[in-house]
């Protein structure tokens, strides 16, 4: 993604609009087991001050996710703001700046690193399919959601079955009357 910014050095104060739609690799994605689902889509308006060029605009596709708990495939939309600041290559060094700079080489300035970054941080840590999903069964592993669980409610974990030796089947205790 591309942007041309020797139109907008002429007019300083000015701002110009640009608009990408592109098609990313699932790669970029894959690491946490998503895929894309849409293009991804940026508009973004270019000002420049006098001395760097100020970048606000918007991201937005669509990934699919595996759930956090059922593990089945769920849509989450992102449509994350896009703020950059960019410099010209050799006018200031980018140790200056606060926030991550952008470096115009020849009038020109690749804005994906940040299409990425903003992408990423709209993915939850936890996604969801829907806030009541019941998730897998630890037991038998059957998704929650689709149908019961055939695990045993008498399940006991193996630690704990010397204190069930201490109560009788009617959970009186031994040695009372």
């Amino acid at each position: 993604m591309i942007i041309d910014l020797k139109q907008l050095r002429l007019q300083p104060q000015q701002g110009e609009q640009f608009s990408f739609v592109e098609f990313y690799p699932d790669e970029l994605v894959q690491g946490l087991g998503a895929r894309f689902a849409d293009p991804v889509r940026v508009d973004i308006e270019v000002v420049f001050t006098g001395q760097i060029y100020v970048g606000t605009g918007r991201v937005i596709t669509k990934l699919i996710v595996p759930c956090s708990r059922c593990l089945e495939p769920s849509l989450i939309e992102v449509s994350e703001e896009l703020s950059i600041t960019i410099i010209d290559a050799g006018s200031r060094k980018p140790e200056e700046f606060k926030d991550d700079v952008l470096v115009a080489e020849q009038g020109e300035v690749d804005i994906e690193p940040a299409v990425i970054e903003a992408i990423f941080s709209a993915i939850p840590l936890s996604p969801l399919c829907n806030s009541e999903c019941q998730g897998l069964c630890p037991g038998c592993g059957v998704n929650k959601n689709m149908e019961a669980c055939r695990c045993s409610e008498e399940n006991i974990d193996p630690r704990w079955e010397a204190l069930k030796k201490l109560t009788r089947e009617g959970g009186e205790h031994i040695g009372s009357s």
